[in-house]
């Protein structure tokens, strides 16, 4: 939101940003209006912080995909609740 010292933005407003501000969503303008904000408000550059440290533990979390026995048990449940056979593959 722009005012009379240019743009700026409030803490509600950086929330709602912050997720599209580490994804490089925003525009140069939004960019350095959040930027600012970061610099000037502790608890929002903590929020930031904060986001970013949560967003590298899940870029690092492991592949894992179920058992065979586990999708099967999956689908047996899922047939059962339904009362439907599911075709599986190919």
């Amino acid at each position: 939101m722009a005012n009379e010292n240019g743009w700026s933005i409030t803490c509600d407003e950086f929330e709602q940003k912050l997720g599209c501000l580490v994804d490089g969503e925003l525009s140069r303008f939004e960019t350095l209006a959040m930027e600012r904000h970061c610099a000037k408000c502790c608890s929002c550059k903590q929020a930031r912080a904060e986001f970013e440290f949560s967003l590298r533990l899940v870029k690092n979390l492991p592949d894992i995909s179920p058992s065979k026995k586990s999708l099967e048990n999956i689908y047996a449940g899922i047939e059962r609740e339904l009362g439907i056979k599911l075709k599986i593959g190919g």
